[in-house]
Formats: structure tokens, sequence, C-alpha cells
């Protein structure tokens, strides 16, 4: 008669190892069951499927979790790659991340079996983004700084958007649902609507900023204003932006005719340019009259 094979024989005729059947109570039963009954590896094999433990864990967890125990080695090497990755979004999502975190992290982002995007909405809800963003809190890392352009970019393209929209996209790039390319375009698509006449700029590359530049350097001239205080929603600026022309087609009013409605508004009246001007006025009148030579 054969001898009895052992427990690590027994394991590991059925495709595992002791370390495995000690990962919970019940498999650890179901292992001394198997030594005493002398199963078969095929039939302790059926049976480790139907355990509460087999049908409660994924396939990736239980590779992770032999793993462990058959080569050590490998699990530790994954673990502190899975590791690096996982702190490597923490500091791209501005999360603060201790190393017990890390690492509980890590372990549960191999065991699951975690890909890329999983990895970063997880981190994503770890650091509580998805509600700095909810209370417009300021945000770190790329996420920060997408939030910091889109900004910039609602103010060069003279458009608004609700507080809502806005958190729609930095929580979707947060979590990689979204990119800010989808934000910037959809910006894009919001100026041409405001500014039909300034479609085809746009679609060449330019901002509505770009395009009111030389409105917003005449102005601050002739109004003597500083041209930072001037934005391209400025009700004069955003005339002449979104002027009809004699075709009745969307078109921008010329520079000549922007400037010289400047000088009739009340503003004028009180600046030095307006002084010098009827100065310079008068002194002609005089001159015409003999007055002065």
């Amino acid at each position: 008669m054969a001898d009895e094979p052992t427990q690590e024989e027994l394991a590991a005729l059925a495709g595992y190892t002791v370390a495995y059947f000690n990962v919970t109570p019940e498999m650890k039963k179901l292992l001394q069951e198997a030594m005493d009954g002398q199963y078969e590896p095929a039939r302790l094999q059926s049976m480790i499927r139907n355990t509460a433990w087999y049908k409660s864990t994924s396939q990736t967890q239980r590779e992770a979790w032999l793993l462990t125990s058959s080569d050590p080695a490998e699990y530790r090497r994954r673990l502190a790659e899975t590791r690096s990755q996982m702190g490597s979004l923490a500091v791209e999502l501005g999360v603060p991340l201790a190393g017990k975190d890390a690492d509980a992290l890590a372990r549960e982002a191999l065991g699951s079996g975690w890909d890329q995007l999983r990895m970063r909405q997880e981190m994503a809800r770890f650091g509580d983004v998805g509600q700095a963003v909810l209370k417009n809190q300021e945000l770190g890392g790329t996420v920060g700084q997408a939030q910091d352009r889109i900004q910039q970019a609602l103010a060069a393209y003279g458009v608004k958007v609700s507080n809502g929209t806005l958190r729609h996209w930095l929580s979707g790039v947060a979590y990689g649902t979204l990119t800010e390319q989808h934000a910037m375009g959809e910006i894009q698509r919001l100026a041409k609507s405001t500014w039909p006449g300034l479609a085809e700029q746009i679609d060449a590359g330019l901002t509505v900023k770009d395009v009111a530049s030389p409105y917003i350097e005449s102005m601050a001239e002739i109004l003597e204003l500083n041209p930072t205080d001037i934005t391209v929603r400025d009700n004069m600026v955003r005339r002449a932006l979104s002027f009809k022309g004699e075709d009745g087609k969307w078109t921008t009013q010329s520079v000549g005719d922007f400037e010289a409605s400047l000088r009739s508004d009340p503003r004028w009246m009180a600046t030095q340019n307006a002084q010098d001007s009827h100065m310079s006025t008068g002194r002609e009148v005089l001159s015409l009259m003999g007055v002065l030579k």
C-alpha cells in the first residue's frame, strides 16, 4: 500500500501550496478533511471551488494570494511596482499618501487586479478629490494645473460656465473619465457660439483675447485705463467683437470706428486726452480767427 501523501504533496497535486489553504479557517479545515478522507486531487479542486472564500474572490485575487506562497520574491516585486504606480498617481493628483496607506492601496490594487484607470479612480477617491472639486477648493498636482489652465482658457475665450460644468470637467480629469482637451474643446465650441463673428479666427488657433488685443490697447490708451483691468467681456469690447456688417453678417468693428466710439463715452471727458484734444481744438479755432499766431 502506497504511503499517504503529506499535506504539502496533496496541496501540490491539486495545484496549490499549504500556505494557500491557510488563507481562511474554512480552507484550512478543507485541507485537513481532504487528508483524512484521502481525497483525490480532482475532488479537492472541486471542493475548493465550492468554498465561500473561492466564490467571494476573483481569479486575480486568488492568483495574487497563491503567488505570496508559491513565489514570495515575485509577489514582492509586483507589489513594489504597484506601490510605485500608486505613488506616482498620488503625486499627479496632489494626494498626500503616507507609507502605510501606500502599502494598503498597493496590496488591494495587486490583489484585485486594478488597471491604470481603476488605480487612478481609487486614488482620487482616497484623496477626496471629488469633494475638493465640489467645494471649489484649490486642487494640487496635475489636476490643479488643469484647473488653472481651464480657468485661464475661460477668461481668454470670454465665456462662462456653471460651477456644475466646471466641477464635471475637473472631476472627470481627476477620475480619468474626461480629458483636459475635452474641456478645452467645449470652451472653444462655446466661444464660437458666443462670438459668431470670430469662429474662423478661433478655428485658426486664436483666442478671443488675441482678437480683442488691439481694441483693449486702444481703450486703455484713450480712456487712460489699466489694460489689465479690461477684459473681452467689457461692454464696449464685446460690442466691437459682436458687430454686424452692412450685409447683416457677424464681423468685428474697425479699430478706427471703435476709437471714435470711445471718444463719445462719458469717461473720455474726464481724461487728460480729452483736455489736450479740447485745448488743441481751441488753439486751432483761435488761430483761424487770427487771435493766435
